[in-house]
């Protein structure tokens, strides 16, 4: 956007800034001027790593409010967003060795029934959508990974991948 005062610049940026938030709070805006010259504003990353999730978004969140004090700060956002459930699966190695499956096979085919199979990509222009065939009834929860079906390569049944643990 262009104005026609530099000296107006500065408090519609900010008024945009404000504005624009609030007009659509899911969206990342960015308002800011175009900078020349030597000295510019230069944006700084913080970035926390470690494997428990729980204490990697507590120290995020205090970083977060740290910068939010901080004068001169804009933009605070992190890339922690929604939370991803996840699944543990423990294979025993012994039977699926002798249906011949590996852990590699029982991936795919636990992903196909959550994710579905992809069956075709359908293209606009540059842009893609893909297209997964997927029975609802297997993505129910996760309760329903103990009723999903494996195709052994060996005797090409379809059996429990998991059997019941009576």
């Amino acid at each position: 956007m262009n104005t026609n005062d530099v000296k107006k610049t500065p408090d519609l940026v900010e008024k945009l800034r404000h504005t624009l938030k609030d007009v659509a709070p899911e969206a990342t805006v960015m308002v800011k001027e175009c900078q020349q010259g030597d000295s510019m504003e230069a944006p700084v990353e913080v970035r926390i790593t470690g494997t428990d999730a729980a204490t990697l978004e507590s120290i995020g969140n205090n970083v977060q409010d740290v910068l939010r004090h901080t004068p001169g700060a804009t933009y605070i956002n992190t890339d922690w967003h929604e939370e991803v459930l996840e699944a543990g699966v423990h294979v025993r190695e012994e039977v699926a060795n002798r249906l011949g499956l590996s852990n590699q096979m029982i991936s795919q085919e636990l992903a196909a029934g959550f994710e579905g199979l992809p069956a075709t990509t359908a293209w606009k222009g540059s842009q893609s959508r893909r297209s997964t065939a997927l029975d609802p009834a297997q993505r129910d929860n996760f309760r329903s990974v103990e009723d999903m079906y494996v195709t052994s390569p060996v005797t090409g049944t379809r059996s429990r991948w998991m059997p019941s643990q009576n």
